[in-house]
């Protein structure tokens, strides 16, 4: 066909051109709707999941621009240089909202943790509350509400207390060097036994853990259900269980002791 008004340009050329640009919209608004309906009903962050579908909606429509215009005849090699250099610039600019952006998306990918689970991070700990695009909200045990920098939590070891059903703690206690050590430890798991929450398997232990300046430790470890709460409510109660236990035996708790030797002064 001829040129349309002396441009260099076909009609079949501005025909074909403007239905990549339709089919390109199309796609993108397509390839959105599915992104967004794939996160639909699971416990990602609404915002990141649109966060994923806009960046992919924007790579399609610039796919088919580039393609449209290099259909057209256009020289696209400047402008994408430009484009380049632009694209930095403004990247430089925001380049800690993009960090955290960025970061948001891949702890949805990577999922170390959800809304509602306990997790510790940059020495703080509490529960996930939201993750936008920008922060993680964290309301902490004491009653605060924090909020972390996405970049921040990517970065940092991440403990989630509440992935697994079950987690172990520790109780340690000090008894007499002159303590039948066996008897101690038979009444400490005995004790442990028939402290509501005690997880049966696995079994609760009692090992000796080390020799101290006034005492012998031992090491009373138990298994109990995962969140922070009922980590104190169980070890308050195996605390209270091991000290009646003990006294019932006549098996002392040691305290620091410090031995003190008088040496007469020499009369000579």
């Amino acid at each position: 066909m001829d040129d349309v008004a002396g441009t260099g340009i076909s009609l079949t050329q501005i025909i074909v051109a403007f239905g990549i640009l339709v089919a390109g919209v199309g796609l993108a608004l397509l390839v959105r709707l599915l992104v967004v309906r794939a996160f639909r009903g699971s416990d990602s962050s609404p915002g990141a999941a649109g966060l994923i579908a806009r960046l992919i909606q924007l790579v399609i429509i610039a796919a088919a621009l580039i393609y449209m215009l290099n259909t057209l005849g256009v020289r696209i090699t400047p402008l994408l240089g430009a484009l380049g250099i632009g694209g930095i610039a403004l990247a430089l600019a925001v380049q800690s909202v993009l960090a955290n952006a960025v970061a948001s998306v891949l702890l949805q990918v990577r999922r170390p943790f959800k809304v509602g689970d306990q997790i510790v991070t940059n020495d703080i700990e509490g529960k996930v509350i939201d993750v936008d695009l920008r922060t993680v909200r964290l309301l902490t045990f004491d009653g605060n509400d924090v909020l972390v920098p996405a970049a921040m939590v990517l970065d940092a070891p991440i403990t989630n207390w509440t992935k697994r059903a079950t987690r172990r703690t520790e109780v340690v206690v000090g008894v007499d060097y002159s303590t039948d050590l066996d008897l101690a430890r038979r009444t400490m798991l005995t004790a442990m036994d028939d402290v509501t929450g005690v997880q049966a398997q696995p079994a609760p232990e009692a090992w000796i853990f080390e020799f101290g300046d006034s005492t012998i430790n031992i090491a009373a470890r138990f298994w109990h259900g995962a969140p922070v709460a009922t980590m104190w409510q169980v070890r308050s109660e195996v605390a209270v269980a091991i000290k009646a236990a003990l006294d019932a035996e006549n098996i002392e708790i040691a305290f620091p002791q410090r031995v003190l030797h008088l040496v007469e002064p020499d009369q000579s």
